[in-house]
């Protein structure tokens, strides 16, 4: 899946995690690597948005929202931070992409091309670390929207037409195909 239409925002600053706490339903404050499906709320618990966080440091977090929310949540943000916090906002979804790779032999095609370990024991479901793909370094966050195993990996934008073909020709014993929603 070309799951680029995604926006990523690094939110970072030494109140980041004060604010997201804040505005999400779920514990953002995890261990590095953790990632949290999470809705962000308002002052009367409705739904503003539907979000993934990764904390990627103490002070510093990877955000991914849809396409269609992208300036609304950002907005939503900048909004409910408070004068005294210290929060930077950078949107990073131009200089990267992401190749959703799902399926009952994903881990299989991943391995192909890159020597990373994918167990479940060592990347888990709900977390995310930096591996090697081909020539690629990439964000793999071992999660999926369709129901069974699969990762998202998040790289440069210059990076990701090549290891698109890569992991189509890589895939083709194993049955890969493009799929999504467009």
């Amino acid at each position: 899946f070309d799951q680029s239409s995604l926006t990523r925002l690094r939110i970072s600053g030494p109140d980041a995690l004060t604010l997201l706490n804040r505005l999400c339903a779920g514990n953002i404050d995890t261990e590095v690597g953790r990632i949290v499906y999470t809705p962000m709320l308002n002052q009367r618990g409705g739904c503003e948005s539907d979000v993934i966080v990764v904390r990627d440091a103490a002070d510093t977090f990877y955000f991914v929202t849809s396409s269609a929310q992208a300036i609304r949540d950002v907005d939503w943000i900048k909004r409910n931070r408070r004068n005294d916090e210290q929060v930077e906002i950078e949107d990073i979804s131009a200089a990267t992409a992401v190749i959703g790779v799902m399926g009952p032999r994903s881990r299989e095609l991943l391995a192909l091309l890159s020597d990373a370990h994918l167990q479940s024991t060592t990347l888990p479901y709900n977390t995310s670390r930096n591996i090697d793909v081909s020539l690629a370094r990439v964000r793999a966050m071992r999660m999926t929207y369709v129901g069974e195993l699969g990762y998202e990996l998040h790289l440069r934008a210059d990076q990701a037409a090549q290891l698109y073909d890569e992991l189509l020709s890589a895939g083709q014993s194993l049955g890969a195909r493009p799929a999504g929603y467009y």
